[in-house]
């Protein structure tokens, strides 16, 4: 009968410990068995890809910062910086691109889609799988779609690529293939996409070898014309003066396409050639003038002037473009300021109203090549002004030396009276000056590349004639 009990009461003990478990009570553990709180685990740092999977990133990088897309390369190059263990080669030459690229990063510039900085990987990848190079296409694909948004274009054909590589992947050893699997399906591939070369920054533009082949067709016209007027003593015809300027003109374009198939014509030395043979004529012109003034009366010399003056252009132009190698905004910065000076002695000039015309003329000459030694002295100095923004300053100097011009002669037309020198020269002078500050105000901090210009000029007809607006900031 004690056996009975003691039976009873070890089930009755169970049945009431699982009823309270169904009903959802909390048995406290036994003694000593105190559950402990987990501790924290410290984040655990980026897993990192071997150097090879993320070469192609790198590559692309340091082609980006060759063609100026800093942001794009800053992106790239940080991927690749963060998935390398440090003190690894690649890992020092990632760092060293993202410094560089940095530095040359516009503040203002987007962040690149994850699409566009990922597609150097993918392309790579693509490359690897067609080579039968299934171990490294992987982890490349791997890499790029951990980072791809669902849904892009890319992803999609990265998971493409992936699959196909896992599926030609060989099966581990021991391991039958699959018996029902479905055959991958042929896939068609288009031709290679070759990475994008990047564009050498000290190569010559079109513009610039387009504007030398003139300005050297032209000169071979003058000397054309010089050689059978020197050689014939002025009684050369009029078919040997046809025959050797364009023959002449011929030689001297040819020549300048040799020379810029060579390679010599780097970046700025095209646009220094050319103004040098401009502003060597406009002084030969002006000394063929101040020799008129003088009283001689020698056509021989004054065709030497103007002649030598253009080819003593030229061969300055040559020293200077492959001895200094100026950039492009440094040759049409020294140009400009020179056009300032030569205008500014003219309008000094004509205020004199020529009581001596040889005065005139030097103020002239003298402005001139003042104004070009002045734009070399400031380009020596540092000094530097986008091309775009110094086109805009010309703009406004022209214009305002116009304006300042005609408003005089408005003046005469109106009142009937004779037009005067000197209040030209006034008004193109005070013109001249005020369009240049103007629009040196307008354009400051214009980087003149990849925005719109900050000057607007508008033009609309009013009642009995027009308005002409001028805006911008300052």
């Amino acid at each position: 009968m004690r056996r009975v009990l003691v039976l009873a009461s070890v089930l009755f003990a169970c049945a009431t410990s699982a009823r309270a478990q169904d009903d959802g009570l909390v048995v406290p553990p036994p003694p000593g068995a105190a559950l402990a709180a987990p501790e924290p685990t410290a984040p655990s740092p980026p897993p990192h890809v071997p150097e090879l999977v993320v070469e192609p990133l790198l590559r692309a990088a340091e082609q980006d910062l060759a063609a100026g897309q800093a942001a794009l390369a800053l992106a790239r190059a940080s991927l690749a910086s963060q998935s390398l263990p440090e003190r690894s080669p690649l890992r020092v030459r990632a760092d060293g691109l993202c410094v560089l690229a940095e530095q040359r990063r516009d503040p203002n510039a987007d962040v690149p889609p994850a699409d566009e900085v990922l597609a150097p990987m993918v392309v790579e990848a693509e490359l690897d799988l067609r080579a039968g190079r299934v171990p490294l296409a992987v982890p490349r694909l791997d890499f790029a779609l951990a980072r791809l948004p669902a849904g892009s274009a890319l992803r999609g054909r990265a998971e493409q690529l992936r699959a196909i590589a896992v599926a030609s992947a060989p099966s581990p050893p021991g391991v039958p293939p699959a018996m029902y699997a479905p055959a991958p399906q042929p896939m068609t591939y288009g031709p290679p996409v070759a990475p994008r070369a990047p564009r050498d920054p000290d190569a010559r533009g079109v513009g610039e070898a387009v504007e030398l082949y003139i300005t050297g067709g032209l000169l071979g016209l003058l000397t054309g014309a010089y050689i059978p007027w020197v050689a014939s003593e002025q009684t050369a015809g009029t078919v040997a003066y046809t025959l050797s300027m364009v023959g002449t003109s011929a030689v001297f374009v040819v020549g300048v396409i040799s020379l810029d198939l060579t390679g010599a014509l780097r970046t700025g030395v095209a646009p220094t050639m050319s103004a040098a043979i401009r502003f060597g004529f406009a002084n030969g012109m002006l000394s063929w003038g101040l020799a008129v003034a003088e009283g001689v009366d020698d056509p021989a010399l004054s065709f030497s002037l103007v002649w030598g003056g253009a080819a003593v252009g030229a061969l300055v132009g040559a020293v200077a473009g492959f001895g200094a190698q100026p950039r492009v905004d440094e040759a049409r910065l020294v140009e400009s300021a020179g056009i300032w000076g030569g205008l500014l002695g003219t309008s000094i000039a004509m205020i004199t109203d020529y009581q001596s015309p040889t005065a005139g003329l030097l103020l002239s000459l003298v402005g001139l090549d003042a104004g070009l030694l002045a734009g070399i002295a400031a380009v020596a100095g540092g000094g530097r002004m986008p091309v775009g923004r110094t086109l805009f300053v010309d703009l406004g100097f022209l214009a305002g030396f116009g304006v300042g011009a005609a408003l005089p002669m408005l003046y005469y037309y109106a009142t009937r009276e004779t037009p005067e020198l000197p209040a030209l020269g006034v008004g193109s002078l005070i013109g001249s000056v005020g369009g240049w500050a103007l629009l040196y105000l307008l354009t400051d901090g214009w980087e003149g590349a990849d925005e719109a210009p900050p000057v607007h000029l508008g033009a609309a007809p009013i009642e009995g004639g027009g308005l002409v607006t001028l805006g911008g900031r300052i």
